[in-house]
């Protein structure tokens, strides 16, 4: 596989970000990053900065946005994004400019979890599951997720049902769930994951396949959980290398249909988390992402097939 670097967004670089290309442009709003990429002596900063570019990635124009997007929840409709974040569900639309407009708001808190379209609907939640009609703007209270509720796992559409892989609370899990809208329904699935995919990044190429990148290693996760309410240990954290924490470095095809794992290439450049991931042509872009934990590279990948 021929991997290029092709840009850079601005040092040092995003994870978090809206990240989706939608009519002929590439939008990528948001993220977070440390200043000067530097988790013990600077803060978390939230941005709110919009960037939009062509699809080989020139810039186009830029703009501030009307929130901060950092994780949250992402459903792409046809030509549209709605995206849930706090207390709000937000529609996006690119144009000449980005329009934004919060369409729900709530009595509750969201940072991330799982969501899916559903025939007019976007269904949504974290440990308490909802249904929200676009059109009508209601919301319909459905089946919480059957076990204690998990951020940054991948969610896809499978046979009309929502899988929702891996994540992580106190524990990274490498098992997953399904909801039937039909039978409002959770059911665990039948297959675990190899690998974490807690903060990895994901495209649906098909129908079955839902092609991986990245991910946060679960044994080192679960470890740090433990370790990091030592005093001082942080600061040993925060130190270590990048190959200390060994993330996932392979880009993989996973079967939804039998939970089977294809590895197509590795890089060390594919070990993050956060990252943008895209669908191009004649490839893919990796876009920006954390490479270690509060760490970002501003790199903007381009990967093609070698013929």
């Amino acid at each position: 596989m021929k991997i290029d670097v092709i840009n850079h967004l601005d040092s040092p670089g995003l994870a978090g970000m809206i990240c989706r290309r939608i009519n002929n442009r590439i939008l990528v709003y948001g993220g977070s990053y440390f200043p000067n990429n530097d988790p013990l002596k600077s803060s978390k900063v939230q941005s709110n900065k919009i960037r939009v570019y062509d699809e080989k990635f020139n810039l186009l124009y830029e703009q501030d946005g009307k929130i901060s997007p950092d994780k949250g929840i992402t459903i792409e409709v046809e030509n549209e994004i709605y995206y849930i974040l706090g207390s709000s569900i937000y529609r996006i639309t690119i144009g000449e400019s980005v329009e934004e407009t919060c369409i729900g708001n709530f009595d509750f808190q969201l940072e991330s979890g799982y969501g899916c379209y559903f025939d007019g609907h976007l269904f949504f939640g974290f440990q308490e599951s909802y249904l929200f009609n676009i059109e009508t703007q209601e919301l319909f209270k459905k089946s919480d997720f059957p076990v204690s509720g998990r951020g940054q796992g991948l969610s896809v559409k499978y046979q009309n049902e929502l899988y929702y892989l891996g994540g992580a609370n106190n524990e990274a899990y490498l098992d997953g769930y399904k909801y039937s809208l039909k039978k409002d329904k959770w059911e665990k699935l039948e297959f675990e994951l190899p690998s974490s995919v807690l903060g990895a990044s994901s495209i649906q190429i098909n129908e079955s396949g839902l092609l991986i990148l990245g991910g946060f290693n679960e044994i080192v996760y679960n470890k740090a959980v433990i370790d990091l309410v030592t005093p001082g240990y942080r600061e040993e954290y925060f130190s270590k290398g990048r190959d200390f924490f060994n993330w996932n470095r392979s880009m993989r095809i996973l079967d939804l249909e039998t939970g089977k794992v294809k590895i197509i290439a590795n890089d060390e450049r594919f070990a993050l988390c956060g990252a943008g991931f895209l669908k191009t042509d004649n490839g893919y872009y990796v876009v920006s992402g954390e490479c270690s934990p509060g760490r970002r590279t501003s790199d903007i990948l381009l990967l093609e097939e070698e013929m």
